[in-house]
């Protein structure tokens, strides 16, 4: 997402304590403004210069206040001032009064700024002017077609110039990706710190897909220059099949030993606009014995086209099980999970678990249900999502990962629950491409959440600090939040999952969201939630995904 830097300059006044407007106010205020003249450089006409301010100080003994700002003078409109100068001062306080300058024609501009204070008027002269020199840069070409590359392929380099035709030197800021598909274009450069006057250097951009459909990005340039920021615009179709299910788990009630369940069925299709090839489906997991499956998915699927999955329970001793089907194809690297569980007579031990991940050494959260659901959330949203079974302190558990930043794969936590108090168990990584990577995953069980669940408990208004939108829970379950920045308008539906240990099953769908978040419009996504009461503000953890790749949703949301 783009974020744009704005700039405000903002009168700091330093308040006194409250004890303080109780003294004697009969002293005599005395004043000093910190320059009395101010000289601006813009780069062209229509463009701000870089701010500057007056700082006025109260050395006296009595209070200060500043009465009124005002601009005056030929040029007057070319300048404007933010006046932070608002309270009375008292001995050694100080404020500031901002200016700024935006020249409407070239040439030299005079303006005067006064100051009326309680004890004396300031006059401080305003000078501006077109610098004589300056950097001008553009990108060409506008934009970039790169037509039609297969998802998971990548397209032929493309360049775009950078060219600085400006009398200065440009200092380069960030040249970063714009709103759209962000992580399906790549870019790299061999522009440096700073582009000479008339100097030139080449950006290459590829395009590698990673998901089906029409794609488009940009990138921008910034920094002090004319031109500022330029821009260029990408776009391309990406050919691919694209595996769709309509539920990411099957549950079970428990059943005696040796009878069987009624089949549950899964919809499979294909949302991408090429054919879809199921290559191999099979059942998995610590209970794999338990489950049998059987499809109709034996011919490629057309785009919009679907097979059917049906899966039996046929239980072969008592307690809870846990399984998955995993389903192989044309559709990407890792194969497509469907979680598969029963109930059981004896629960699985759940709760919340902290820790630090042995891959990327960032905090990291375990939420561990008793139906086996697992959800591991690191500080940066990546999220490991999975079945855990534990059976006489015995943990085994699979795991995906979703992640943006390549570390995609399936992972494997196996370890022994201490007492339940604390989990060891060994993280296997196997990233998209590179090397596995393994470490000592050691999570310790936080008391703080080992409390019955409750819609009535977590229902209230929360606020997201990342995205500054509100999420309304009510006490029936249904979730409904706004995000003005991004867009995305969300409803959804939260249900109890684990009555020991304040654990929920979140289901959360889209619209209207913008960007590269556009993406997840019209898509559900599936994940587990809880309410952290181990802070002094009570706050909703969510963690979701979704059959779209590379979208896995983590939000954290404040009790208002």
């Amino acid at each position: 997402m783009l974020r744009k830097n704005i700039r405000f300059v903002v009168g700091a006044l330093l308040m006194a304590p409250v004890w303080a407007f109780a003294q004697s106010t009969t002293g005599t205020p005395v004043a000093t403004a910190s320059s009395a003249s101010l000289t601006f450089s813009a780069l062209e006409v229509g463009r701000a210069a870089a701010p500057q301010s007056i700082t006025i100080t109260n050395t006296g003994d009595g209070k200060l206040t500043v009465s009124s700002v005002a601009i005056s003078g030929a040029a007057a409109g070319d300048f404007s001032a933010m006046n932070g100068c608002r309270f009375a001062l008292a001995k050694n306080q100080r404020c500031s009064i901002g200016i700024s300058f935006k020249p409407t024609v070239s040439g030299a501009r005079a303006a005067t700024l006064d100051i009326t204070t309680s004890d004396k008027k300031f006059t401080v002269s305003l000078a501006g002017s077109i610098a004589s020199t300056a950097p001008k840069i553009a990108l060409s070409p506008s934009s970039l077609s790169f037509g039609s590359v297969n998802v998971g392929a990548t397209s032929a380099v493309q360049k775009l110039t950078l060219t600085n035709s400006g009398t200065a030197d440009f200092s380069l800021g960030p040249i970063r990706a714009g709103d759209g598909d962000l992580f399906d274009f790549q870019t790299k450069n061999s522009c440096g710190n700073t582009l000479a006057a008339g100097k030139s250097c080449d950006i290459e951009v590829t395009f590698a897909p990673r998901s089906p459909g029409d794609k488009t990005g940009s990138i921008v340039v910034a920094g002090n220059a004319i031109g500022s920021p330029a821009t260029a615009k990408f776009s391309g179709t990406a050919v691919g099949s694209k595996f769709v299910s309509s539920s990411s788990r099957l549950s079970f009630a428990e059943l005696a030993t040796g009878s069987q369940s009624a089949a549950q069925s899964v919809t499979i299709s294909n949302g991408g606009n090429a054919a879809l090839t199921v290559s191999k489906i099979s059942v998995t997991g610590p209970n794999a014995a338990d489950f049998v499956q059987t499809n109709t998915c034996t011919t490629a699927l057309a785009p919009g086209a679907n097979c059917t999955l049906s899966v039996v329970y046929k239980p072969t001793a008592e307690g809870p099980k846990m399984a998955a089907v995993s389903i192989s194809g044309n559709f990407g690297s890792m194969p497509a999970m469907i979680g598969l569980y029963a109930d059981g007579k004896k629960p699985m031990q759940g709760g919340l678990w902290r820790g630090k991940d042995p891959i990327s050494g960032k905090p990291l959260v375990a939420l561990i249900a008793e139906n086996g659901a697992s959800q591991y959330l690191r500080d940066d949203g990546v999220q490991y999502f999975g079945w855990t079974a534990n059976f006489g302190g015995k943990l085994d558990g699979m795991l995906s990962v979703a992640a943006a930043d390549g570390l995609q794969g399936t992972a494997r936590l196996q370890g022994t629950v201490e007492a339940g108090k604390s989990i060891t168990a060994k993280l296997t990584v196997t990233p998209k491409t590179g090397a596995a990577q393994t470490g000592d995953l050691a999570l310790t069980f936080d008391g703080a959440y080992a409390k019955a669940s409750s819609l009535a408990a977590v229902a209230g208004n929360f606020r997201n600090a990342a995205g500054g939108a509100t999420i309304n829970l009510n006490a029936s379950g249904v979730v409904f939040s706004q995000d003005a920045t991004t867009g995305c308008v969300i409803n959804g539906a939260v249900s109890v999952i684990d009555a020991r240990f304040n654990a929920y099953g979140v289901k959360l769908s889209f619209t209207g969201c913008k960007g590269s978040l556009a993406n997840l419009n019209s898509t559900t996504a599936y994940g587990l939630m809880t309410l952290d009461e181990s802070g002094k503000t009570p706050r909703l953890m969510i963690g979701a995904q979704t059959v779209k790749p590379g979208y896995a949703i983590s939000i954290v949301a404040e009790r208002q």
